[in-house]
């Protein structure tokens, strides 16, 4: 099974199961297809979830996948539902230009900061004195930073992401 990022709000998974008339497929070049019955089906993989994109109709036989969840898994960050954490409310709920200025310069700072520090690299020594003072922070013992890593990658092991643009 691999995950694929169709565009922002599309995600697919695709297999090697085998592909019948009716099935819809994917090929990294041409894009997503309904199977047909001359049976060529040459570098395709079926598909077997997607998100539903908006003005998308949902299709028969492919298991629906939701956005959010897809965007969790793959450590994209939803800044708009953090940028309403830190006011305290839903953005449809916002009542005064103060809430809407906090949630605009949330958004703005959150941005500019991943902006700043997207060179920024970090070694592993850099990274376990991080680790460590967290852990002396929050007064927890979560094991190694080694063994926290490895919690996080079970999470993801069998998940491939690939980008198509164009």
């Amino acid at each position: 099974m691999k995950l694929i990022k169709i565009n922002t709000d599309h995600y697919i998974i695709v297999d090697d199961s085998e592909i019948k008339e009716g099935d819809w497929t994917y090929h990294h070049v041409k894009g997503i297809y309904e199977a047909r019955v001359d049976g060529a089906y040459t570098n395709q993989k079926k598909i077997t979830h997607s998100t539903i994109p908006k003005g998308m109709m949902v299709i028969e036989g492919i298991k629906r996948l939701s956005l959010q969840e897809v965007k969790e898994l793959i450590g994209e960050v939803d800044v708009e539902k953090k940028a309403e954490k830190f006011i305290g409310c839903e953005y449809d709920d916002i009542e005064d230009s103060i809430g809407q200025i906090g949630y605009d310069s949330f958004i703005r700072g959150y941005n500019q900061a991943l902006e700043d520090n997207k060179d920024r690299k970090y070694t592993e020594k850099d990274i376990d004195k991080a680790y460590w003072a967290g852990m002396q922070f929050v007064g927890e013992d979560k094991g190694s930073l080694g063994e926290f890593i490895q919690s996080l990658q079970t999470q993801i092991e069998n998940a491939e992401v690939r980008e198509i643009t164009g």
